[in-house]
């Protein structure tokens, strides 16, 4: 599990590594680390699922597709050239554009 402090520190940083989380604690923790992004007034972010981590990166997809704050997001690149993160466009509209 996250701890508060993680959540403050990574509010402060344009990434969120989710490695090694299961589905449920990461998207708590995504889902009170956007809010802390919107407040920071962050316009992208990073989100870190890691390589072969499709159950996680599926189920982090699904969330932001539902997130008012998200304008838009895509697959990036980690590392070696390797698919391992979404990276994230927020919108402080509240709603989608």
């Amino acid at each position: 599990m996250v701890s508060q402090g993680e959540l403050r520190n990574a509010s402060l940083s344009s990434e969120l590594d989710l490695r090694g989380m299961n589905s449920l604690d990461a998207i708590s923790a995504l889902e009170s680390y956007l809010d802390n992004a919107i407040m920071s007034r962050l316009n992208v972010v990073t989100v870190i699922h890691g390589k072969g981590s499709g159950t996680l990166r599926k189920e982090v997809n699904a969330f932001l597709k539902q997130c008012g704050h998200v304008k838009r997001f895509r697959l990036g690149k980690f590392g070696e050239g390797e698919h391992g993160v979404t990276v994230v466009e927020l919108s402080h509209s509240g709603g989608s554009d």
